[in-house]
């Protein structure tokens, strides 16, 4: 793998580990939590999608791709901060 896609991969990486973490502490967490969550998962499917165009053959210039995605990224983890908080607020 490239050395200007590790950073994407690692990000995706964490990412995945919050998200499998978050899942079940919504699941049993407050109900702003859950729906932070629905809407993190419509990022997440999106996030997903432009990392599969990432890895296939595009007339899009890859750069255009790789920021779309680190922006998904962000987001992504941005949402899922907010989850946490959410949660710890009703502990």
């Amino acid at each position: 793998m490239p050395e200007s896609e590790s950073p994407i991969t690692e990000q995706l990486e964490h990412l995945h580990r919050m998200r499998d973490e978050l899942r079940l502490r919504v699941h049993l967490g407050a109900d702003e939590a859950r729906e932070e969550w629905e809407r993190a998962e419509v990022l997440w499917d999106r996030l997903q999608g432009e990392v599969h165009r990432l890895g296939e053959v595009s007339r899009r210039p890859s750069r255009q791709l790789k920021n779309a995605a680190g922006t998904l990224v962000r987001e992504v983890g941005v949402a899922y901060s907010r989850i946490r908080t959410a949660l710890q607020r009703d502990v």
